[in-house]
């Protein structure tokens, strides 16, 4: 059996690296490359954002966390990379159309207040936005 075809560099990787320690983890969301991929395309569309395709994952699970918090509740998000490696994918209308990421995922509901920042300030709606 051939190997899976992931459009994420460096994610879903068959390898463990050493520094990982799961002792730490709490949980593991599995998102898709298609979604991850439209939700970085949202993140630099509707905050200004420039990011790569991981951050598109890491939005995007932390997107699903808040929907399931309460009003109180914060959610921290690190966005791993940048957009800049991904000009002639993620960014590039051609290649997102050819490997059928070019329509949104459907909209995930959530409203978050606290902190800083466009997102976390008192932000409101449907994530990843309709185009």
């Amino acid at each position: 059996m051939p190997p899976p075809v992931y459009k994420l560099e460096g994610i879903g990787e068959d390898f463990t690296p050493k520094a990982l320690d799961w002792s730490v983890i709490d949980d593991v969301i599995q998102v898709s490359d298609k979604d991850s991929l439209v939700t970085a395309r949202q993140l630099a569309r509707a905050e200004g954002l420039f990011a790569g395709g991981s951050s598109g994952a890491a939005m995007l699970a932390a997107l699903q966390v808040a929907s399931t918090l309460g009003p109180n509740d914060q959610v921290v998000v690190v966005l791993p990379d940048g957009g800049r490696q991904y000009l002639g994918k993620l960014y590039n209308d051609d290649w997102m159309r050819v490997h059928g990421s070019q329509e949104a995922p459907p909209p995930l509901r959530v409203s978050c207040c606290a902190g800083a920042g466009s997102i976390s300030s008192a932000w409101q709606g449907e994530f990843p936005l309709k185009t």
